[in-house]
């Protein structure tokens, strides 16, 4: 298949085929499509994810000692200085999804604890990419986590949804990605129906 051509030497897979370094956020989405195809029996993903987390794979060489994921597995951090943030939660997404007993390895544990750092909180900007990540992570981990991430997450997005009007329903544009309300608007959903959608992960 097409997408898993497109898997680079690295382990990850970039914003398009045949560049050097893979993008997390890309990555991730890309396991997450892997995964679902192994659900569906559709193939094999044995040799994907044995790539995805080998020692010099893009989950291992793109993290720095506090477990901080940097964007293209270059060990370029800017842009996330602080724990958490989008690149880490999507790495710690790809984890659960991936790697057997997951819960028990210490990076996918230390990935955590930073993701649970920063608690979706009313009264910032959100960032719609990290919420979506750090949402469908946690629900994937489960327990006390989901339960802080939840209530927290629900406290921040629902005030932000237009009342009326004609954005009636939409959520206001976050400007660190493209996409404007229909970006933002779609994220803030899909973290906020994410038990909808996926079964809980139990590897």
């Amino acid at each position: 298949p097409h997408l898993l051509k497109a898997q680079n030497l690295s382990g990850g897979f970039g914003v398009s085929p045949g560049v050097k370094h893979g993008d997390a956020v890309v990555t991730a989405l890309a396991l997450q499509a892997v995964r679902l195809a192994e659900e569906a029996r559709l193939l094999d993903p044995a040799p994907v994810y044995a790539k995805a987390h080998a020692q010099e794979g893009l989950f291992r060489a793109g993290s720095n000692a506090r477990g901080q994921m940097s964007a293209t597995g270059n060990n370029d951090f800017d842009g996330y200085p602080a724990a958490g943030g989008g690149t880490t939660s999507a790495a710690l997404y790809a984890r659960l999804l991936t790697l057997e007993g997951a819960r028990k390895d210490p990076r996918t544990v230390l990935e955590k604890d930073l993701v649970m750092g920063r608690l979706p909180r009313s009264g910032e900007p959100p960032d719609y990419l990290a919420l979506w990540f750090g949402s469908s992570a946690l629900f994937a981990w489960g327990g006390v986590a989901w339960d802080g991430w939840n209530r927290a997450l629900k406290e921040t997005l629902l005030p932000l949804q237009a009342k009326e009007g004609e954005d009636k329903g939409a959520f206001p544009a976050d400007g660190r990605w493209f996409g404007g309300r229909v970006a933002s608007t779609a994220l803030a959903l899909l973290s906020l129906e994410v038990y909808y959608r996926y079964p809980r992960e139990e590897r």
